[in-house]
């Protein structure tokens, strides 16, 4: 978004390697938490549904997020804007609503493992 309201070249530049960078840093995330997934005998298949179609719905969002970083730093700000407004919004919501899905479901998991614990707790 922030790349269709920056003007000058420096700034734009400045934005891309931002975003390359969290980038980077959310790709060592994701793959730390599968091997997470991977490694606990406990992961439940819905968790590994939903990393998985968060993984899909990353594929296509990245796609065109490039698209319009490359508008903007080719200067043509309505194009970009026009995508940023439409499909990459799109692709973005629903990406990160499916992670929203994902954090929702950890929460419920270690909720019930406190509750767990702590019934276990003061049965022992």
């Amino acid at each position: 978004r922030d790349i269709v309201l920056t003007r000058d070249d420096t700034s734009l530049r400045s934005l891309a390697q931002q975003v390359q960078g969290e980038r980077d840093e959310y790709d060592a995330a994701e793959r730390q938490l599968e091997a997470m997934f991977k490694e606990d005998a406990n992961t439940l298949p819905r968790e590994l549904e939903l990393f998985n179609q968060a993984r899909s719905m990353k594929a296509a969002a990245w796609p065109l997020t490039d698209q319009v970083m490359a508008l903007g730093l080719a200067g043509q700000t309505e194009e970009a804007t026009r995508l940023v407004q439409g499909e990459a919004k799109a692709a973005q919501a629903a990406w990160t609503d499916k992670l929203g899905e994902l954090v929702r479901l950890e929460e419920e998991i270690s909720a019930e493992a406190v509750q767990e614990a702590g019934t276990a707790y003061t049965q022992g």
